[in-house]
């Protein structure tokens, strides 16, 4: 299993912006493939957030994840964010989900992070095994989700 930021691999933008986009769409009104895309370059990463992790199985993009300063308009007080964390279907249940987050905590902890934050319709026993805490529940653009923190101190 190879991690490399996608600053690394611009190629594979336009993988990641359709998985997100078909992953989470609904989630952020007005989006289409084409802005999804566009959210994708501006997050490539380096030293500076927000940052894009891709993850790739003998040279094959597999998943992603990453890091953002705000992901939620209605709590902008809350930063950064864990984001965008996808397997592909035929990868899910191996470990690389697990893996993509553990490599993002490396990130917060690289960048001085000492809490962090995520939000899931459907993850919550995922990030609740890696250590993250539900924080609250809440509807967010007509689905239920939990918004987590990781205290990296």
């Amino acid at each position: 299993m190879e991690m490399r930021l996608l600053a690394d691999d611009p190629d594979e933008i336009g993988v990641v912006a359709r998985w997100l986009y078909d992953e989470w769409g609904t989630l952020a009104p007005g989006r289409s493939l084409e802005t999804a895309h566009e959210k994708v370059r501006q997050c490539f990463g380096g030293d500076e957030l927000p940052l894009t992790i891709v993850c790739a199985l003998d040279g094959v993009l597999v998943g992603t994840a990453g890091i953002d300063t705000a992901d939620m308009a209605t709590h902008p007080e809350l930063t950064p964010w864990m984001v965008s964390v996808y397997v592909a279907q035929a990868h899910r249940r191996k470990g690389i989900g697990s893996a993509l987050c553990r490599r993002i905590e490396d990130e917060f902890q690289r960048l001085g992070v000492q809490t962090a934050y995520l939000f899931t319709p459907d993850q919550e026993p995922l990030y609740a095994r890696l250590g993250w805490k539900a924080m609250s529940r809440e509807d967010y653009h007509g689905e239920s989700v939990v918004i987590m923190c990781l205290d990296l101190e």
